[in-house]
């Protein structure tokens, strides 16, 4: 029985190696890729645990704010972010299903009792 992984790195990795895949070798181009697939699916959790820790919505300055990323790199992440995932503008709709997702994880963990206060 296999176990199905999602990622935020899969997805990215497959994004990032299937657009420097040129017609050559697929594992050659999954190597050029990786770094990259890294660099934005590291942007997408960091975008994720700032949405987090503000409690809802963020913009990309308070990404810049929560990281102490200055402007300029901020602007490149978001860059390298677009060329992957073009029909987003910002990370945010990739961050709230990951945010969701987390609590979904904590709260299932926790099990039932732990949300009764006494």
């Amino acid at each position: 029985m296999s176990k199905r992984l999602d990622s935020v790195i899969g997805h990215c990795l497959l994004r990032a190696t299937a657009a420097e895949h040129d017609g050559g070798s697929m594992h050659w181009a999954a190597i050029k890729a990786t770094p990259k697939a890294s660099r934005v699916a590291g942007f997408i959790v960091q975008w994720a645990a700032a949405m987090r820790d503000a409690g809802g919505p963020i913009d990309l300055h308070g990404y810049m704010e929560t990281w102490a990323v200055p402007e300029r790199t901020a602007y490149r992440h978001l860059r390298q972010f677009r060329e992957l995932w073009p029909e987003y503008s910002t990370p945010e709709p990739i961050a709230k299903a990951l945010v969701a997702h987390l609590d979904a994880r904590e709260l299932e963990r926790s099990g039932p009792l732990a949300q009764v206060s006494l």
